[in-house]
């Protein structure tokens, strides 16, 4: 991958931020969904099929904004990043709009086959996101915080997949709630520290740049 060609690089350098702030939004109502499902008997699907595969595709998107600034500096670990947050793209959009399909009555319930599509959204979220996380921490030490954070999604959703191939997809009661909260909370953090913090994805200033 270059920085120039058909994808908009440079728009979606501007926007990393805001889209994992977004991201937080939706994966805030997921929690909420969840946290209503624990106390009453509203079942939460396929609106939560929805927020959160919708979540995760902005934080893809939000991943991608984090290449051009460190291409040039880690090469082979923002490429492979950048791919892996490519698959997850394809797999949440496709997700997200398959089950707003069926949550708006259009379409019915999805074939067994379509749980695949997770194995896609799985390669953003986990070698996406770690891969991201080691590229920034490789740049500067300044970053190091970025880079921490964006360990944490990572993590979270394998937390999430041993609870629920150990426990059930909704026990104990409340963690769904908890995890959903904690992605939003990690997603907000990384968003708000991109949009207020100077990072190792920055540009580096000469100190030519500095005087003027």
């Amino acid at each position: 991958m270059s920085r120039t060609g058909a994808i908009p690089w440079g728009s979606l350098e501007r926007r990393r931020g805001g889209a994992f702030v977004a991201a937080a939004g939706l994966f805030a109502v997921f929690a909420a969904l969840w946290g209503v499902a624990a106390v009453t008997d509203i079942g939460p699907r396929p609106a939560v099929d929805v927020f959160g595969p919708a979540g995760w595709l902005l934080a893809f998107v939000g991943l991608l904004g984090l290449y051009p600034g460190l291409v040039e500096r880690v090469p082979w670990n923002s490429r492979a990043g950048a791919v892996f947050a490519g698959v997850g793209v394809v797999g949440a959009t496709v997700t997200a709009v398959a089950n707003l399909g069926q949550l708006a009555g259009m379409t019915g319930e999805p074939p067994a086959w379509f749980a695949a599509l997770n194995l896609l959204l799985l390669v953003g979220i986990v070698p996406g996101f770690l891969t991201f996380a080691v590229a920034v921490l490789r740049t500067d030490v300044r970053a190091r915080t970025l880079g921490l954070l964006l360990l944490v999604p990572a993590l979270l959703f394998v937390v999430n997949i041993v609870r629920v191939s150990t426990l059930g997809p909704r026990a104990p009661t409340g963690a769904p709630f908890v995890l959903g909260g904690g992605q939003a909370l990690a997603l907000l953090a990384i968003g708000l520290r991109l949009r207020t913090g100077a990072t190792a994805t920055d540009p580096a200033q000469s100190p030519a740049d500095a005087t003027h």
